[in-house]
């Protein structure tokens, strides 16, 4: 999908989502907690839009740890796993679409007060905004684990 488009539908989403959000909680069930689950499956990587999220009453005792308050925490992202219609959403359900790809050339930083290091590597796997993934130092032949800042650098946090 071109980035474009693929804007587009993310803009369409959110704009869903926030109405969904403005117009109130439906009222669950006595004794049921409002929800966002899934409102149709998901397989492994598919992307995430408004059309599949929606409201449901669930009860305390089935209440999962880590249900999202707020579904734009995810909108956009893409499925780590299958995930069936119902489903309460949940953050580690997703993962941010990927800006860096695995085999990129990247530029590793790791700044500290007086100091900034910078070392060309190369990226192990793929990885989006913010995530840890393992990356080759080619000057060292060492891997580390570094954060994805941009399509074209990470940062070694300690």
């Amino acid at each position: 999908m071109k980035p474009f488009v693929a804007t587009w539908v993310l803009i369409g989403s959110l704009w869903a989502v926030w109405n969904a959000l403005a117009s109130g909680p439906e009222k669950p069930p006595e004794g049921e907690r409002p929800l966002w689950v899934l409102t149709c499956s998901l397989s492994k990587g598919d992307l995430l839009t408004s059309e599949c999220v929606g409201k449901r009453g669930v009860p305390p005792q089935t209440f999962p740890p880590g249900a999202l308050e707020d579904p734009r925490e995810v909108l956009g992202m893409r499925a780590v796993r299958a995930i069936q219609a119902g489903a309460v959403l949940r953050k580690d359900q997703f993962r941010p679409e990927p800006i860096l790809r695995k085999g990129q050339k990247v530029e590793i930083v790791l700044e500290a007060e007086n100091l900034r290091i910078v070392a060309p590597g190369q990226s192990l796997e793929d990885g989006g905004k913010g995530e840890s993934i393992r990356v080759l130092n080619t000057s060292s032949r060492q891997v580390i684990v570094a954060r994805v800042v941009d399509a074209k650098r990470v940062v070694v946090d300690f």
